[in-house]
C-alpha cells in the first residue's frame, strides 16, 4: 500500500498544480462547498462588519480568526495562512533592491507597504 500511496504522490508532484490562494480564496471556497452564507461566519468573525471586510479584502485574517476558522472547518491554520505574492522570490527580489517591502492589496492594485 505504501508503494501505491508513493507512485500516487510522485504523479500529484510531477503533474497536479495547485495555484496559490490566499487565505480568503480558501474560506470562500470552504463556504460554497458547505452552502455557508456570510452571516453564518459572523460568530466565528465577532461581528458582521469585520466579517465583511475580510471577506472583501479590506481587512486581513487575524490570527484569533484563523484559529476559529481551523476549528470550525476541522482543518490545519496553514489553509487559511495561505500563500500569496508577500514572502515570494519576487517580493525579497524588489525588497533587496528598493528597500520597499512591497505587499498584495486588495482588487489587485499594486502600491508599495511601508518598510
Amino acid at each position: 500500500m505504501g508503494a501505491l500511496t508513493d507512485l500516487v504522490e510522485a504523479h500529484e508532484d510531477a503533474h497536479v498544480v495547485i495555484p496559490p490562494t490566499t487565505g480568503v480564496e480558501a474560506l470562500r471556497n470552504l463556504m460554497e462547498e458547505n452552502e455557508l452564507a456570510q452571516v453564518g461566519l459572523v460568530s466565528l468573525f465577532g461581528t458582521a462588519s469585520v466579517t465583511f471586510e475580510v471577506l472583501a479584502g479590506k481587512c486581513r485574517l487575524a490570527l484569533a480568526h484563523i484559529k476559529r476558522l481551523a476549528a470550525h472547518f476541522g482543518l490545519p491554520a496553514d489553509v487559511f495562512i495561505g500563500k500569496s505574492v508577500e514572502g515570494s522570490q519576487e517580493q525579497r527580489r524588489l525588497s533587496d533592491r528598493s528597500g520597499i517591502v512591497v505587499g498584495v492589496m486588495p482588487h489587485g492594485s499594486s502600491e508599495a507597504a511601508p518598510s
